[in-house]
């Protein structure tokens, strides 16, 4: 399966965008031509002399012609929609780039519609709902329905990918940029204690999978692929269970990195060699996010198969890059 899909606007709104310029471009001449005769303040230039008003006229006309042409054509070519896994990206503008990000959460519903003369030229507007309750309007998509049916197709094939990996294919896999097995959310195996800086640790890993291109976080099997279970974490909790450790998840979650992240982050929980194990399945953020260790605020990234901290003249520049 292609891993991105490229769609854009149809044709038809290139077309429509330049009878709109140049009926605003007329306008506005009309409008000046309507307080200024153009005629004597033509004659007092030299080229006046070479060119007659009436050849300069039509050679300006000319030239603005092409320029909101061109300009038209740049704008509706720059822009399109990049629909890759879990993930709608709207890229558009001429000189300065412009992106916005749409997280596809399930469940996601996807709708569309056609005015009278999208109707005619086969052309629409594709409605996507995320799970979470936000929206984006695709406008002006040719064949919105074959795109409508494809954008759900790909959602749910993508879907039956992701439930497969978090069951025991994991397993199969070395530590990657989008893969970290940790053996305890908060229990340190070596020292057989509490230890809360296995929080902090796991909350770097999240938080680096966000401003990064998301990742699986496996709590309850060390690197070594030995399945360790959750049985101890769950014994430092006053609910002791799979959604007593959720709970506590997201309260660490939302002190150290914010509740406005958390809608990108899923649990599951399965069972291997008869013990419990969690995977934190972390999609890509839409902005940048910072970890809150008290009074500071730290930046993370995923760098092979690690986790590494910016300095603050490398965050600012990373963020220019991902998000710019």
């Amino acid at each position: 399966m292609k891993k991105t899909v490229t769609i854009r606007r149809h044709p038809v709104v290139f077309v429509r965008n330049i009878f709109i310029a140049q009926f605003f471009a007329f306008v506005i001449y009309a409008s000046v031509a309507a307080i200024a005769d153009y005629g004597p303040i033509y004659n007092d230039f030299m080229i006046a002399r070479v060119i007659s008003y009436e050849t300069a006229r039509l050679l300006f006309f000319a030239w603005m012609g092409g320029f909101v042409t061109v300009y038209v054509f740049a704008r509706w070519f720059f822009e399109f929609y990049n629909f890759s896994r879990g993930m709608i990206v709207h890229d558009y503008g001429i000189i300065f780039k412009n992106k916005t990000l749409f997280s596809l959460a399930a469940p996601l519903s996807v709708s569309y519609s056609l005015n009278p003369l999208g109707k005619l030229f086969h052309y629409g507007t594709i409605i996507v709902k995320s799970g979470r309750g936000d929206g984006l309007a695709l406008k002006s998509i040719s064949r919105p329905e074959l795109h409508s049916s494809m954008i759900m197709e790909r959602q749910e094939r993508i879907g039956h990918e992701e439930e497969k990996i978090t069951l025991s294919s994991v397993l199969h896999e070395e530590e990657h940029e989008n893969l970290e097995f940790k053996s305890s959310l908060r229990w340190d195996i070596r020292l057989n204690k509490l230890n809360r800086d296995l929080e902090k640790s796991a909350m770097k890993t999240v938080a680096a999978f966000l401003n990064t291109s998301g990742g699986n976080l496996v709590l309850g099997i060390d690197d070594t692929k030995t399945v360790i279970g959750l049985a101890h974490d769950y014994g430092t909790l006053q609910k002791g269970n799979a959604d007593g450790f959720q709970n506590h998840f997201t309260q660490v979650f939302n002190a150290m990195i914010g509740p406005e992240f958390r809608k990108y982050v899923r649990m599951h929980f399965d069972i291997h060699e008869g013990k419990d194990v969690c995977v934190v399945k972390v999609e890509e953020s839409s902005k940048p996010v910072y970890v809150k260790n008290e009074n500071e605020e730290a930046f993370f990234i995923r760098t092979g198969n690690g986790t590494t901290s910016l300095t603050l003249s490398e965050v600012e520049r990373y963020i220019k890059s991902r998000w710019a």
